[in-house]
Formats: structure tokens, sequence, C-alpha cells
């Protein structure tokens, strides 16, 4: 069972290939099931396939604009939050994690800390998730290799200074 034709498939050959797997079973969609005996059935599957396309596309579009604006495009990394009192997409620092995220940066450089180090030093000093979960070793690695700490944000080929 899907929410919507979008959640199933991004581009054509998604499509296509649920077209195919259409013919021997069932799509379940919140708006019904597509049975593959059922033409009209089919033919709004058929119609919403592209339509999907097109805003998967589009909002690949969204997001690079956003990149090349120097904007988070989706989510922002631990230590930033979204501050929509200025702008939607502004961002701020987490008054909570941010201090912390940069005495990790300064303990590691200083002390020439390796990763497992790194995440033991959040352990002690109660660096956590967002959801209040203790950080894993790729999230550490994540973090001390993240260019949006120094101001940056990647794009698909570049780093891009970032307005955060």
């Amino acid at each position: 069972m899907a929410f919507r034709v979008n959640r199933l498939a991004r581009n054509l050959m998604d499509g296509s290939y649920l077209l195919e797997v259409l013919r021997k079973s069932v799509i379940v969609l919140e708006y019904g099931e597509i049975h593959p005996d059922d033409p009209s059935a089919v033919l709004t599957f058929t119609i919403l396939l592209p339509v999907s396309a097109h805003f998967s596309a589009e909002l690949g579009v969204r997001m690079r604009a956003r990149i090349d604006r120097g904007e988070f495009p989706a989510s922002r990394p631990l230590g930033f939050l979204v501050d929509s009192s200025v702008e939607p997409h502004s961002t701020r620092q987490d008054a909570e994690r941010a201090p912390l995220i940069r005495e990790l940066f300064e303990s590691v450089a200083r002390e020439g800390l390796t990763v497992e180090e790194a995440r033991d030093w959040s352990k002690a000093r109660a660096l956590r998730s967002k959801g209040g979960r203790v950080l894993a070793l790729s999230e550490i690695h994540f973090i001390l290799t993240n260019p949006a700490y120094y101001g940056m944000v990647r794009s698909e080929h570049a780093l891009i200074q970032g307005v955060h």
C-alpha cells in the first residue's frame, strides 16, 4: 500500500516498472485500489505517473535554487534550527547544542581526538541528537566533516557560501 503515486515512482522508468507490476497484481493507493482489469483505474494511474515525475523535477529545481542562495535545502544539521520569524527558510543557531558543537570542534583541534574519543566527549558533555539520543560515531563524523559548520552549503559540484 502507498499513500500516493509519487511515493511509488519519482520518474517514468520507475513508473513503467510499476505498470508492469500492475499487470500482475493490485496497487493500493490512498484513494482506492488499482486493479489490472479496471481500465479506468489503470488510465488514472498512467496519468498520475508523469504528474509525479514533474513534481519530483520541480522539487529538485526548488532545492537547487535554495542551495544556490546559500540556504539549507531541507533539514538543518545538528546545532541549527529553522527560524521562520525572519524568513520561511532562515536558519539560527540552536542555543542548547551550538555551543557544545563549537566546544567539540575546539577539543578535536586542540587535543587531536579520534572520532571515538569525540563521541565519548559528546556523551560526557551531554551533546545529544534532536531526539535526545546519544550521538553515533557516524553522526560525530558527519558533524566533524560537514562544511555547514564553517559556513558553507554543499551543492552537487561545489561548496557555496551559506547565509547561515
